[in-house]
């Protein structure tokens, strides 16, 4: 054999060589990864060894959070959907979200935010510390949430509405406009946005109505709140209604006879406003 064929026999084993690890090398990491995979997915690997609820807890206790994941708890401390986990946490009344997390070797620590309402919305619906609206899709939540609300405490929660879209806006302005009237001891127990882009607020003491166009709302909110700062304005339990509409001043509704309107000084004149 010559030096030529001893070359090209040499090349063609290591052409063979080099096709069979090509071949193998991958086939066994294929078959080593479905092994691992195997191994981390069988439920009877890793189990998950203890729930750790965490949170501050008023209207429902760690217990209830950790029976609700453990019922529908499926798969090891790998394979689990933490997704799944939070859901199951979150179908309980109070809990306003839950979030998961692994935490080697076997914990799963579950972090609960609990439903704090600020806010009655619409019929039925709840608004969160945050400005979320709670549970607008979930009847059974919400009817569970209202009955194990205390009355006094539902009674105290100021009413607001609005269409969808306007949900964010109608929250931060009563955020606002409540902190204005506060400012006077007054509270907003109302607050409505129409289709048509109008306000309504019910106003205490007293249940005065307030009506303001959206444009411009804040401005006359403030220009509204400046004038019962007045000292000669008249006691605001005695307004029925108040309209901010109107470009230069506001008109009043009684509920009985208008008070009579005092003469001021020049250099402290009173607010533009007609009554009716």
């Amino acid at each position: 054999m010559s030096m030529r064929d001893i070359e090209q026999h040499d090349v063609r084993q290591d052409a063979r060589r080099t096709l069979v690890r090509m071949i193998i090398v991958p086939v066994l990491l294929v078959l080593a990864a479905l092994y691992l995979a195997d191994r981390l997915y069988d439920p009877a690997q890793f189990r998950i060894t203890a729930i750790e609820v965490r949170g501050h807890f008023h209207r429902v206790d760690a217990a209830q959070v950790k029976a609700a994941v453990e019922n529908g708890l499926r798969g090891n401390y790998f394979s689990v959907d933490l997704a799944d986990v939070a859901k199951n946490a979150e179908s309980l009344a109070w809990v306003f979200r839950a979030s998961v997390r692994r935490q080697w070797p076997g914990l799963l620590a579950v972090d609960v935010v609990e439903v704090q309402p600020v806010a009655q919305w619409g019929t039925g619906h709840w608004v969160h510390i945050g400005g979320a609206i709670v549970a607008r899709d979930d009847a059974d939540k919400v009817a569970e949430l209202r009955h194990a609300l205390p009355s006094n405490l539902l009674g105290d929660l100021p009413q607001l509405s609005a269409p969808d879209a306007h949900q964010a806006a109608v929250w931060a302005a009563y955020q606002r406009w409540s902190k204005l009237f506060a400012d006077l001891d007054l509270r907003i127990d109302e607050m409505h946005l129409d289709a048509r882009g109008l306000w309504r607020l019910r106003v205490s003491p007293g249940a005065v109505e307030v009506i303001v166009a959206r444009e411009n709302a804040q401005a006359r909110i403030a220009q509204f709140i400046g004038a019962l700062r007045h000292p000669q304005m008249a006691d605001f339990s005695k307004m029925r209604s108040v309209d901010l509409r109107h470009p230069n001043g506001f008109a009043v509704g009684w509920k009985g006879a208008p008070p009579k309107s005092p003469k001021s000084p020049k250099s402290s004149p009173t607010p533009s406003l007609a009554g009716h």
